[in-house]
């Protein structure tokens, strides 16, 4: 197939997965640029789960210089409100592996659902502090947006600055 086959391939399938935007990159080279209606490189939108990866890259960051030890740490160490039940002895890589851990309604359907919560509230911090362990949990695989934000305060608490100014300082 030629470039102009590809590339047309990658337009059709960026629009018919709703994509916002497709980029190639090789080399450093940006190979191919696509972008729905109404979207420019100057758009703004939501990240969504694009920024797990850099939180991942912050805890690794966070381990790297020993303000957390490893990703086998459990969350009682960071959170003295949950060192004497269950949710204190969920380990970092429990959350990195995205395990069933917290009775949490991850539903993008539905306006009051946990996720919903977590994108409009003030204070997250609350929120995550309020989370409930799931006892029926099997540790199996779960998707989950909670995951992640217990995972940033932890990267607050042991580094004791903001998520945003770590990133700042030691990523971007």
């Amino acid at each position: 197939l030629s470039n102009h086959e590809h590339f047309t391939a990658l337009r059709e399938y960026a629009e018919k997965t709703n994509s916002s935007a497709l980029l190639v990159l090789k080399d450093e080279k940006l190979l191919f640029e696509w972008y729905a209606p109404g979207f420019s490189k100057t758009s703004v939108t939501n990240s969504m789960s694009m920024a797990k990866t850099v939180l991942a890259l912050a805890l690794g960051i966070a381990i790297d210089e020993k303000t957390i030890a490893s990703e086998s740490d459990v969350l009682g160490r960071y959170f003295s409100e949950w060192a004497a039940d269950e949710r204190g002895k969920i380990s970092l890589q429990d959350l990195l592996q995205m395990r069933e851990l917290f009775d949490f309604d991850n539903s993008t359907q539905n306006p009051f659902s946990g996720v919903a919560q977590l994108h409009f509230s003030d204070d997250v911090a609350s929120l995550v502090l309020a989370s409930q362990y799931k006892t029926t949990a099997e540790r199996k695989f779960d998707y989950s947006n909670l995951n992640p934000q217990v995972i940033g305060m932890v990267v607050e608490r042991a580094t004791r600055k903001r998520y945003a100014d770590f990133l700042s300082e030691k990523l971007w």
